[in-house]
């Protein structure tokens, strides 16, 4: 990263955290005009799209919600938290994963199912060869599924090169952070998910400096990650774009002052999109705890869309997010 530019992030967070209270803040940062406290933690969510981005495979969204809890509750509960119980978000596995991951920590991996948006993942893999594929693969992953494949072309042995394959790029991430991400070079172009994400923030500059404090610990700003910061590995297992798709992600909690900071970071995505990192912020407020969660998603298929088609994806996610945040909320307030 620019030395100059990140320098500029730190002196304007340094500025403008002095003395903003957690209403001003979300109003100043977010599409929303109003922000009441009590009708939030009545239940109310405020869900809107973001700002149209220059970056051309972003999109943002942004939501506020309250919760009747603690501030440092909440963000422990929003490091964990597992969608499965709720089918209608399509998540069909979200597990932790150990340090150090084992291959075994993906035998849930089933490919032998008749669902298309399973059987989709399974041809597509299938298809898979050295120099291309649909799916978001390095050349030496690309390589390695083909020869393995080539002996055995079942959904066992799907599943478990499958499982080797995330396995590699968990230890990698583990070990080395960031440093540890492949590119995925097989889909036309290569396009690495570090520089996607830093890209995502380098055009949505007020949020990257509001939230300095969490990702300059993780390495997402500056060059300096902070081992210290465990976050809490997982996979997951969903349906995007009627695709089952497998991804990777690690949650970050931080806190900073009286506030916390989580940042959802998805490092490996199988296919449809490059990568997204959901950041919320807490803060401490009268009844409970004041919740901004943004969220920002790269996609190849963005970089062609203009005008009303990308509105529409816009509103999507937008109508995805909040029903998503109804479920969190309701499961926060489960004692």
């Amino acid at each position: 990263m620019n030395r100059k530019w990140w320098l500029g992030f730190w002196l304007v967070w340094a500025v403008s955290s002095i003395a903003a209270g957690p209403v001003d803040t979300v109003q100043r940062l977010s599409e929303f005009r109003q922000v009441d406290v009590a009708r939030l933690l009545a239940g109310e969510i405020l869900t809107e799209r973001g700002a149209m981005m220059d970056f051309p495979n972003g999109i943002s969204a942004q939501t506020c919600f309250a919760v009747a809890l603690p501030a440092e509750e909440v963000a422990r509960r929003l490091q964990v938290w597992n969608p499965t119980p709720h089918a209608e978000l399509k998540v069909s596995a979200f597990h932790a994963l150990p340090v150090p991951c084992r291959v075994e920590d993906f035998t849930k991996l089933q490919f032998n199912s008749p669902q298309r948006p399973i059987r989709w993942l399974l041809e597509k893999t299938l298809a898979t060869t050295p120099t291309k594929s649909v799916l978001n693969l390095s050349h030496s992953e690309a390589a390695e599924l083909t020869g393995s494949l080539a002996k055995a072309a079942n959904p066992q042995r799907v599943a478990d090169c499958w499982a080797k394959l995330l396995a590699v790029r968990v230890t990698a991430f583990q070990q080395q952070g960031l440093a540890g991400i492949s590119p995925y070079e097989v889909n036309g172009k290569t396009a690495s998910p570090v520089t996607q994400l830093r890209a995502l923030l380098h055009d949505q500059a007020g949020i990257a400096v509001e939230f300095t404090p969490v990702l300059r610990k993780i390495g997402l700003l500056g060059n300096s990650p902070d081992a210290t910061l465990e976050p809490f590995y997982y996979w997951s297992w969903f349906e995007a774009d009627h695709h089952a798709t497998l991804s990777l992600g690690a949650v970050y909690r931080l806190a900073a002052g009286e506030r916390f900071q989580v940042a959802d970071v998805e490092y490996y995505v199988s296919g449809d999109y490059y990568t997204a990192v959901t950041l919320y912020e807490i803060w401490p407020v009268t009844g409970g705890a004041l919740v901004w969660r943004v969220d920002l998603f790269a996609a190849p298929m963005l970089e062609y869309t203009k005008g009303v088609e990308r509105l529409a994806y816009e509103v999507l996610m937008v109508q995805d997010i909040k029903q998503e945040t109804r479920y969190m909320l309701d499961d926060l307030k489960v004692k």
